[in-house]
């Protein structure tokens, strides 16, 4: 997600670069998280977790999707709007991301 921020960022300062970059590393968030995901259910942390904290990592897991999803359907409109707004989700992803991670360790670690 940051990478994809930081590119984001700098096709803003040069709109001539190519956009398939950026629905690259979307496409990478995307399986990257899922992959994640499936790495804390393989470990069984669902399981033995406290429900209010796999309720957030479910909610932020899902704003990520729907934020890479959003910003991989921005990148199709033409102009530097279309990149401006992918920009911007990006931005929200990282946050998002940050949480994600931040709770598969606790539910990992068992706290």
């Amino acid at each position: 997600m940051t990478s994809e921020m930081l590119l984001g960022h700098w096709l803003l300062v040069n709109p001539r670069l190519p956009r398939w970059a950026l629905q690259r590393l979307a496409l990478a968030a995307g399986a990257g998280l899922a992959l994640d995901l499936a790495v804390v259910a393989a470990l069984g942390a669902f399981g033995a977790g406290d429900s209010v904290m796999i309720g957030a990592l479910v909610a932020l897991a899902s704003m990520t999707a729907l934020l890479v999803a959003a910003a991989w359907f921005s990148l199709k409109e033409q102009g530097c709007s279309g990149a401006m707004a992918a920009t911007g989700l990006f931005c929200l992803g990282v946050l998002t991301t940050y949480g994600v991670v931040v709770f598969d360790r606790l539910l990992v670690a068992g706290l």
